[in-house]
């Protein structure tokens, strides 16, 4: 792998300029951690062309979510034992009015990321709790699901077709995350639920591939072999 011959990095953006010419600017926006359900808008910068000297080549996409803490409890009102599959936890998607976000299938450029806890659970028959009405008395009808951490991303590009919208030197753009609580119970009925909220959080990438016109490139290689006769001198 070649060795980057520029990189420049301040807070969460990034841009690099390879030897091969190739160059990247990767935008890294946070959000939370907060108990969904909530909603978080992140600002990106649009992409600056410097008057038609950079040629942008792809923009990518990339959410990342994170879940801790929360339980979820269920609990047996039927006369019969219940065998049930808990699932509990976050899903989060983004949107934005200003830019698509559409993948060269116009298809939304990152799926919904769902990240949950699941374990199955034999449920004794109703104990003596009144008939549809949770009660958590710890007993042999109920049971109790703990999350455990972990993370999952997805990530695409960009249709060509929408680089427009993504390109204004000093102008930005919004996305909206949306986090909402995952939480089913699968298997018999008669069994009702509540839980701890989890808490939620991750990051959205904005991700710029862009070629230099052949004069910048060479003014990058200028000004590198400058410093390094100063160095030597």
């Amino acid at each position: 792998m070649r060795s980057p011959a520029l990189l420049v990095c301040s807070g969460v953006v990034c841009a690099c300029v390879s030897s091969a010419g190739a160059a990247t600017i990767m935008q890294t926006e946070t959000f939370g951690p907060n108990t969904p359900n909530y909603q978080q808008t992140l600002t990106f910068d649009k992409f600056d062309d410097l008057g038609g000297t950079r040629t942008l080549t792809s923009v990518k996409v990339k959410m990342e979510m994170g879940v801790f803490n929360g339980s979820a409890t269920v609990d047996n009102d039927g006369v019969d034992p219940a065998s049930v599959t808990i699932e509990f936890g976050a899903t989060g998607s983004i949107s934005s009015g200003d830019v698509p976000l559409l993948d060269a299938g116009f298809q939304p450029v990152t799926s919904d990321v769902d990240v949950f806890t699941a374990g199955a659970f034999n449920l004794s028959a109703n104990d003596s709790d009144p008939d549809n009405q949770f009660d958590n008395d710890n007993g042999p009808d109920n049971a109790t699901l703990n999350v455990v951490p972990a993370s999952d991303m997805d990530m695409g590009f960009i249709d060509s077709s929408f680089f427009g919208s993504y390109i204004g030197a000093g102008a930005t753009f919004d996305i909206l995350v949306e986090i909402d609580t995952l939480f089913n119970i699968l298997g018999e009925g008669g069994v009702a639920g509540s839980f701890v909220p989890v808490s939620a959080d991750g990051n959205v990438m904005v991700i710029y591939e862009y070629v230099p016109a052949p004069g910048s490139m060479a003014l990058v290689g200028l000004a590198g072999l400058c410093a390094t006769r100063r160095r030597r001198a």
